[in-house]
């Protein structure tokens, strides 16, 4: 948790030179009219919803001025959704914001803690947590007093973004970007069996190859050689903790309630010499490729009967 005395001239001092880079990531897409408005919610505990001429065009902006805030703990969060129930009178508008805030912090924001100079990874997690729990419950979502018809977040979009990292992270990629990502094991995992398996294809190659045959010289190469063209030093920390993630990643994976051809096809990657494949068709002969589209929420929608079956049995 990240509680300073904000009145301490130290931490001020601190906190204005953090702005200074915080600034610098700002300037890509703001402009120093915006940034101005959004660096008093940086330096205050309390946001003054509606002030405009503090604010600007960010009077309003909730989520934001919870991110930018400098207390961070579980009461203060808790503040924030009683003071929204004060700010909107309208219920149907409150759960609206609430299911951005939720949505936007729990899936995007906060999740790099090389451009977020302010949080750090503990803090990060618990408010993960504190939104979603620690496993995917799918269908209707309850948050304090607020209530949506589904879950905030789309298991389809959080798998992509959890599997992008961590394979870049199992390969020798940065851990900062990805590091958390191997703290949300079980909340990834639980994804898994919402997200259709034509969707999981390449992961499921990926991830199997990897867990049959993890070899840090062969895995980290050409991370390795890619790098050294921009940094003559670059090197791959690693002490085990790739290797112990994979094994708990399978362990795991084996146990989830999927359909049987999904770990028949995790079998077959984990034969020596297998070559990853793009055709479906090839991965999953049994199973004909239907149309994928997105309602507007980003829930995936499928036109697999098969699948829509096992979906509908597993969220009774």
């Amino acid at each position: 948790m990240i509680n300073p005395d904000i009145t301490d001239p130290k931490w001020i001092a601190e906190r204005e030179a953090l702005f200074i880079i915080y600034k610098r990531d700002l300037a890509g897409e703001y402009s120093r009219k915006q940034i101005a408005w959004i660096k008093p919610t940086f330096f205050e505990a309390e946001f003054d919803y509606g002030n405009e001429k503090k604010y600007g065009e960010y009077a309003t902006y909730i989520g934001s001025a919870m991110h930018e805030c400098p207390i961070q703990t579980v009461e203060r969060w808790d503040k924030w959704f009683e003071d929204i129930q004060a700010w909107i009178p309208s219920e149907y508008k409150q759960n609206q914001e609430v299911n951005r805030i939720i949505a936007g912090h729990s899936q995007w924001k906060n999740w790099d803690v090389r451009t977020e100079p302010s949080w750090d990874l503990a803090t990060e997690l618990e408010l993960f947590h504190y939104y979603l729990g620690y496993t995917y419950q799918p269908g209707p979502f309850t948050f304090k007093h607020f209530h949506f018809e589904k879950h905030p977040l789309s298991p389809t979009e959080f798998g992509g973004i959890w599997n992008s990292r961590l394979s870049n992270w199992l390969v020798g990629g940065i851990p900062d970007a990805a590091i958390k990502y191997t703290y949300l094991m079980d909340f990834g995992l639980s994804c898994i069996p919402f997200i259709h398996p034509f969707v999981l294809a390449h992961a499921i190659q990926v991830f199997a190859k990897l867990c049959a045959n993890f070899n840090p010289e062969d895995a980290f190469r050409d991370e390795i050689e890619y790098n050294l063209e921009y940094d003559k030093d670059y090197k791959v920390e690693d002490n085990g903790e790739r290797q112990k993630f994979l094994l708990e990643l399978q362990e795991k994976f084996l146990k989830l309630d999927l359909d049987p051809a999904v770990f028949e096809c995790w079998e077959k990657c984990q034969v020596p010499g297998y070559e990853i494949v793009e055709d479906l068709d090839d991965f999953f002969p049994h199973m004909p490729e239907r149309l994928h589209i997105y309602d507007s929420a980003g829930q995936s929608i499928w036109e697999d009967e098969k699948f829509k079956q096992a979906l509908d049995a597993r969220e009774q």
